[in-house]
Parts: structure tokens; sequence; C-alpha cells
């Protein structure tokens, strides 16, 4: 027991099943449940350590020393006589975490760079004779940022609202949750970049419509997608990662495919609408029908 006070921790068990580890803070000590199992017809245990996500709902003082906890519990508990179960998992969630911020990082540099290319040392690339309509007079630079500004705030606050309107129209409806992020709520938040688009293809202005729905696609993940995974680290209960469901990783695929056959040759017509059209609405039948289980 001296021994276990000097050192501030001790760990044993509690029961056939249970084990505990515990930290002496202020003259008290504080304890976690560690679930375990012993194997019949053997004489050890085997421990299941606690998934990352999981491992979060433990209190403040063991929250943030998960690899440091299980350290000591399995420098006491050892094998042969000991097996461990969710190390492996819990390296691979580790390692996907590490890679998700370093890939985070070099996205948002990518989209940097991009930006400092097309508005800086190559504009000349993107300019456009036709950039406005005839007789029409730009807007002072002060008028044009607080009209920006104050749409930014609605559009936030109608964002607020809807989201939470469509979570309750989904659960009543039955839809699930991957179709309303891909299809509705894409479709909603992105109405106002639509419509230039449409606008600038009535206007046969097709480098100007493809522009805005690529330009749209690219600025979410090369800059809003890393950009929150960095900030979950700051604000969310939990760190977001890069790692997509395989279903969602192939249908990115074939939109990226689909998108670079058709803007590679500089030409429309109505069937390549048609053929885009159909790519899309074959993704929202299959996210719509298929199980969430199965994505």
């Amino acid at each position: 027991m001296k021994t276990d006070e000097r050192r501030g921790w001790r760990v044993g068990h509690e029961g056939r099943d249970q084990m505990y580890y515990e930290e002496l803070h202020h003259g008290t000590w504080e304890r976690i449940d560690v679930d375990g199992e012993m194997l019949m017809g053997r004489a050890h245990h085997v421990i299941y350590f606690a998934t990352p996500a999981r491992w979060l709902e433990y209190p403040s003082w063991a929250r943030d020393r998960r690899d440091e906890i299980i350290a000591r519990i399995t420098s006491e508990f050892r094998e042969p006589d000991y097996e461990y179960s969710g190390l492996t998992a819990a390296a691979g969630a580790a390692f996907t975490q590490r890679l998700s911020v370093v890939l985070s990082v070099l996205l948002i540099v990518t989209y940097g760079l991009g930006m400092l290319f097309s508005l800086k040392t190559h504009r000349e690339f993107f300019a456009n004779t036709e950039s406005g309509e005839a007789g029409e007079a730009p807007w002072p630079i002060g008028l044009a940022l607080a009209t920006l500004a104050g749409v930014t705030v609605l559009v936030a606050l109608v964002s607020e609202i809807f989201v939470e309107s469509v979570q309750e129209a989904a659960e009543a409806f039955g839809i699930t949750p991957v179709f309303v992020g891909f299809i509705v709520v894409a479709l909603v938040s992105g109405a106002a970049e639509m419509s230039s688009a449409f606008s600038g293809a009535r206007k046969n202005r097709l480098d100007l419509s493809v522009g805005i729905a690529l330009g749209s696609a690219s600025q979410i993940a090369l800059f809003i997608a890393p950009m929150l995974v960095l900030l979950s680290y700051l604000l969310g209960p939990a760190p977001m990662d890069l790692q997509f469901w395989p279903s969602a990783v192939v249908m990115i695929l074939i939109a990226t495919m689909t998108v670079s056959l058709i803007t590679n040759s500089g030409r429309s017509a109505w069937f390549i609408g048609v053929f885009v059209l159909m790519v899309y609405l074959i993704f929202a039948m299959t996210l719509y029908l298929l199980p969430p289980r199965s994505l």
C-alpha cells in the first residue's frame, strides 16, 4: 500500500471479471473501471480497453492520458496471464487522426496557393472579357463588403433553423442521415451558388457556370473539411478525421471522373446535362434506399 501511495496509482481486480485503475488525487483515490473477462478453461483474463471515443467519457483527470494509463495497466497485468483487446484499434485510430491533421494542413496550403495562383500570379488565365453586363457599374468596395457580411449573417441564421428542421423531418419520414447530408443539405445550402451557375449558363457563359460549380466543390474539399478537422481539436467533443466509408470514396471517385470527362472537351450539349443528372440521381437513390449499416 505504501508503494502505491508513493507512486500515486494502483490497479486491481473487483470480482471475477471487473478490473480497475486508481490514482491518488489530493489524498483521495479516484477510480476508473476497466472491463475484462476470465476465459473458461484458462487461467488468464482478457482486458477490454475502451476506444478513444469512449475514453472521452472518463473523468477529466484520465480523459487525455489514455496511452499512459493503458501502459500502466499492462505493466501490472502482464502477458501471458493477461490478453489485451482494443490496443490495435486504438493504434489505428491514433494513426488516422495524426494523418488527418497532416493532410488537413497540406490541403489548406494547397487551397491557399491555388487562390494565390488564380487571383494574383496568373490571374490572366482566368480573366473574362465578358465579366459584366453592358452598362453595369461596379459596386463600391465598402457597399460590396457590407452586403456580403449582412448576407453571411442571414445565411448562418437560416442554416441553423434549417438544420434543426431537417433533422426532425428526417426522423419523421425515416430518411437516413447520410441522404440528408449528401443530398438535402447540399441542395439547399448550394441554392445561391446554383442560381448563379444557372444564370451564367443561360447567358452562354459556360466557363463561369462550371467555375462556380467546381469552385464550390474545391473549396469544401480543400478548405472547409480540413479546417473542420483542425477546429474539432479546439471546439468539438472529439477530434474529427478524414476517414470516409468506402461507398463515399467510390462516389467521390465516380463524380470526379465524370466532371473530368465533361469539362476536358470544352463543349456541352443538352444530353451531357442529362447524363450528369442521371449520375446524380443514381447516387441519390442509392443513399436513400441503402440502409446506413451497408454504407
